[in-house]
């Protein structure tokens, strides 16, 4: 699963004086929302919540959760009001429900409000991607693939291109592509490391690419015309989030941070403490929030509200 990194998917970008609602999940399935010093659990250990998105308005959350049943463990997808007193969740009961049999779960996102995506895997190289109309239940689509990544506002897939099992080897590494179009082609060996990280605007995408023992990073523009930029990376560095203003980038390399700055191609490494300093409080704050919700459970991976999402109701906790 993606549990080592799963943190940094869903955050979005920060508005001025407004870090918004975080969503935390415990390694106990349970969900809580953290909001200023206030946390309210959502939901019990039982069914166990194993992935959570919310909603573009920030006022819900979809939760995919296990449901035991003797030797099969199938998987069930709810929506969750946050606020108190909204009510019972509501099962998604899509028409045909042959997703939720997958062995895995790998992803969960809420991109549009008419669209909420659930990836499976069914190998080790293959995830399939469910496209479900929250109002209505239906099931619009599926779609084969390898990761899938949804830019701010949900307009725009970026994905690392799959080939099927039974194709034969290709000539070519890894692939990126953004709604069908291939940004980026590796040369035979190379391996795309997820995730592919949009920048909040969503005119960029970056990503991390392996040859061997080494890495490089790279940010691809999100329309034709501007060229790929490179920046080599330590072996062990990870990406992990844009800063708030999307000017920066946050890498990690073993107990150091790294903070790269793609217009002049310089960095600099710092302490985890000075994160917020460096721009990323956002992903600072989520880090805290996850790290609260570990004393409270275990391990734990934690979102952001989107950008412009509501707030919580006066007098209420969040």
């Amino acid at each position: 699963m993606r549990a080592s990194w799963l943190l940094v998917l869903l955050l979005a970008a920060a508005t001025p004086g407004d870090p918004g609602r975080l969503a935390v999940l415990g390694s106990d399935g349970r969900v809580t929302v953290l909001g200023g010093d206030r946390a309210r659990t959502l939901s019990p250990p039982h069914p166990k919540a194993v992935f959570v998105s919310w909603s573009p308005a920030g006022d819900r959350l979809a939760v995919v959760e296990e449901v035991k049943l003797g030797t099969v463990t199938p998987f069930r997808l709810v929506v969750r009001g946050v606020e108190k007193g909204s009510g019972k969740p509501r099962q998604i009961q899509p028409s045909s429900q042959d997703f939720l049999l997958w062995r895995e779960i790998v992803g969960l996102a809420w991109p549009r409000a008419d669209l909420i995506t659930v990836e499976g895997r069914i190998d080790p190289d293959t995830a399939v991607m469910a496209r479900i109309d929250p109002r209505s239940g239906a099931l619009l689509s599926t779609q084969p693939g390898k990761w899938f990544f949804w830019s701010p506002g949900g307009s725009r897939l970026a994905a690392i291109g799959w080939i099927p099992h039974f194709a034969p080897a290709p000539k070519e590494g890894d692939r990126v592509e953004i709604d069908g179009r291939i940004v980026y082609q590796g040369s035979r060996g190379n391996v795309i490391l997820p995730p592919l990280l949009w920048s909040p605007d969503g005119g960029q995408l970056a990503f991390v690419e392996q040859h061997g023992d080494s890495r490089e990073l790279l940010i691809a523009p999100a329309e034709p015309g501007a060229a790929l930029r490179r920046f080599p990376a330590a072996a062990r560095s990870a990406l992990l989030a844009w800063s708030d203003d999307g000017r920066a980038l946050l890498l990690r390399d073993g107990e150091e941070e790294i903070r790269l700055d793609p217009a002049t191609g310089t960095s600099e490494r710092f302490s985890a403490h000075d994160l917020a300093s460096r721009g990323f409080a956002r992903f600072a704050a989520a880090a805290g929030g996850a790290a609260r919700a570990t004393r409270m459970g275990g391990r734990a991976s934690s979102w952001w509200t989107p950008p412009g999402a509501a707030e919580p109701t006066k007098g209420k906790k969040p």
